[in-house]
């Protein structure tokens, strides 16, 4: 294909699909606009972890102290009915990121800026596990410190097979295992508000809300020359 018929087929292709498979969330985050969540696969692995893109100021002064502070969410992985992890393939899109695994097909989407919605396969009992790290704690020169950094609700519109909180040092580990429909969603609401309780709604329509957000937004972007757009669009 020469050149000018390479740029002639990219413009012909919506921006969501000119990018599907080029972000890399082990290097880049994958998030929404208008979030602070950020989510990264850990290199080499079939986890997740979570930080949050927020100054805290409170917390730890500096407008880049997020980037070293620990995940607010780490070791987030699919488990099976038995809690046993599911290795995992990506592919990645801005608005939705798909997990294939032996049991079928996860999904990642934002069901709105504080939540994050985790679609389960169809008609099979799985889930997720994680640890949440909701102190951050550090020493100082007389003492020590101890601070809260966000809140966590969790909920699902599936069956509850296993919902296990269990303490563990610095947190807590939570298993959340579901038997579920056509349609089902693990959702974590993050906020700095007492009350998380919140709605999970089905994740197809948390994915169909979330290619129309992004596709709004594509579509009001000035234009561009066409050999840029695919590099355009990742920016």
């Amino acid at each position: 294909m020469s050149i000018a018929d390479k740029d002639r087929s990219l413009s012909t292709v919506p921006f969501l699909e000119l990018l599907r498979n080029h972000i890399d969330i082990t290097r880049v985050p994958f998030s929404d606009r208008g979030s602070r969540i950020l989510v990264y696969q850990s290199p080499g692995q079939s986890e997740l972890y979570i930080k949050l893109a927020e100054r805290l100021a409170d917390l730890e002064p500096g407008i880049d102290a997020y980037v070293r502070r620990p995940p607010f969410i780490r070791d987030l992985v699919f488990v099976d009915e038995n809690g046993d992890p599911l290795d995992f393939e990506i592919t990645s899109s801005p608005d939705v990121v798909r997990f294939r695994t032996r049991m079928g097909e996860f999904g990642m989407v934002f069901q709105e800026p504080r939540i994050l919605a985790f679609g389960l396969p169809p008609r099979v009992t799985a889930g997720i596990r994680f640890s949440v790290l909701p102190e951050f704690q550090f020493q100082t020169e007389t003492g020590g410190e101890l601070k809260g950094i966000r809140n966590l609700g969790y909920s699902t519109n599936g069956e509850l097979v296993k919902n296990e909180i269990t303490p563990e040092r610095g947190g807590y580990t939570i298993e959340c295992i579901v038997r579920a429909g056509d349609d089902a969603t693990i959702s974590l609401h993050v906020s700095s508000k007492n009350n998380v309780h919140h709605e999970t709604v089905p994740f197809s329509q948390s994915c169909t809300v979330a290619a129309a957000r992004w596709q709004r937004w594509f579509a009001n972007v000035p234009p561009v020359a066409e050999q840029s757009r695919r590099t355009y669009a990742y920016a």
